[in-house]
């Protein structure tokens, strides 16, 4: 199933502090990523992905409304 990250963060029950610290990167910096203010490299996605137990695959990080969207549109399940 895709979601947002924000979204899979609160289903697995973190705080955005608590996620921050797991995958160790600044409280503002995670929460950048959340609201798609910044760039995120694959090694952050790869280690958020591990922390929420999920795939990086699972993740939706460029929404219709993204600045970083190329084009792509969300996929609908």
């Amino acid at each position: 199933m895709q979601m947002t990250l924000k979204a899979w963060r609160v289903q697995k029950g973190f705080t955005q502090k608590q996620l921050a610290h797991c995958i160790n990167v600044s409280e503002p910096t995670y929460i950048s990523w959340e609201k798609d203010n910044m760039k995120i490299s694959i090694g952050s996605i790869k280690k958020i992905a591990d922390a929420l137990d999920i795939t990086p695959s699972d993740i939706i990080f460029f929404t219709e409304k993204s600045k970083f969207n190329l084009g792509f549109e969300e996929v609908s399940q």
